[in-house]
């Protein structure tokens, strides 16, 4: 399992994006979670899952480990 982090702002979200690309991760290997919808990140990283909606804590936590590709 990979890492967990939390962002502040979609800028910040997208910077840490490119630098864990720029370190050989693969978009598919990722995954956001957010409360609203990312426009920005969407559309500028298509290969990223993307989990928006107004979850609680306990329903974002569970969807971290509902992904159909993850290599263990």
């Amino acid at each position: 399992m990979g890492m967990i982090e939390a962002f502040e702002t979609e800028a910040t979200l997208i910077d840490s994006i490119k630098a864990e690309k720029a370190e050989g991760l693969e978009e598919e290997r990722m995954t956001v979670i957010a409360n609203a919808g990312l426009h920005k990140t969407i559309s500028e990283f298509e290969n990223i899952n993307n989990k928006a909606a107004e979850l609680g804590p306990l329903a974002k936590l569970l969807s971290l480990f509902s992904t159909t590709s993850r290599e263990e």
